[in-house]
């Protein structure tokens, strides 16, 4: 007769051998693992997953990375806050590659710029006001 927890009744048949029960506990024990990974490892995979309106903006941000475009807004400015709202998280990343400057903090870059937000290309203002970025993809 096998020694240890396999003696309990529940996983032994009627001739004191390990039966069914076994077989049945050693599945649901792997189900229930296998839950539990998959639970973890789906929990982990959403926070590094990039939604489909989190590519439409960073492929904006990397277009106007490629087409020189830089955005003059300012702290106090309601149009320039909506702007910022626009790129939501991500915002920071057009700080970062240089694409936005912030008048309220670098007031030489910004000579010459009268209204914000202002978008310009390689110092030539295109554009003067909030511009939404609903619905728009890069070309």
């Amino acid at each position: 007769m096998v020694k240890g927890y396999a003696e309990q009744k529940f996983l032994l048949d009627e001739e004191g051998k390990l039966g069914k029960n076994l077989v049945l506990f050693s599945i649901i024990i792997g189900v229930v693992l296998l839950s539990i990974v998959g639970f973890i490892s789906g929990t982990l995979n959403k926070t590094n997953e990039i939604t489909k309106d989190e590519g439409r903006i960073l492929s904006i941000i990397s277009f106007l990375e490629n087409s020189s475009v830089k955005i003059y807004g300012t702290d106090k400015c309601p149009y320039c806050e909506k702007q910022r709202e626009d790129f939501g998280d991500l915002f920071p990343l057009l700080i970062e590659k240089g694409i936005y400057v912030n008048c309220s903090k670098d007031a030489y870059q910004c000579q010459g710029i009268t209204a914000f937000p202002t978008w310009a290309v390689n110092s030539t203002i295109i554009y003067q006001g909030y511009l939404s970025l609903e619905n728009k993809t890069v070309p």
